[in-house]
């Protein structure tokens, strides 16, 4: 676990993988110069399924409400329970150089935990 205040979600909960520069948004305007980058590790987060399910296709400044809880209703208004998003929220906008670098750090993190537990020669 590498964010800060993550909690253990129950067993439960239904996940999906999402693609937080949506693949829609990238066949109508084509904004990533290099379409192959949609389906990196830089481009995708585990989020609950019935945020996932309405957040699909929307511009990054409105999938963040979704993420946040401000654009859900009744029962299903609450932010998303992993802790990646308080960060992911925080960004202006999610871009080719974001994906970029967000998956340049998720690789960094995940070789410095197998040093650190000696899994590397």
């Amino acid at each position: 676990n590498t964010f800060y205040g993550q909690t253990t979600p129950s067993l439960r909960q239904k996940f999906d993988i999402e693609h937080i520069y949506s693949r829609q948004r990238q066949k109508m305007e084509h904004g990533l110069s290099n379409g192959k980058l949609l389906d990196g590790l830089g481009n995708k987060v585990l989020l609950e399924q019935s945020i996932n399910i309405k957040a699909s296709d929307y511009h990054f400044a409105d999938k963040k409400k979704f993420y946040m809880g401000e654009m859900r209703r009744g029962d299903n208004k609450h932010p998303s329970i992993i802790a990646e998003f308080r960060e992911i929220t925080r960004l202006p906008d999610f871009t080719e150089s974001t994906i970029i670098e967000r998956n340049r750090r998720i690789v960094n993190r995940f070789i410095a935990y197998l040093a650190n537990e000696h899994l590397l020669q």
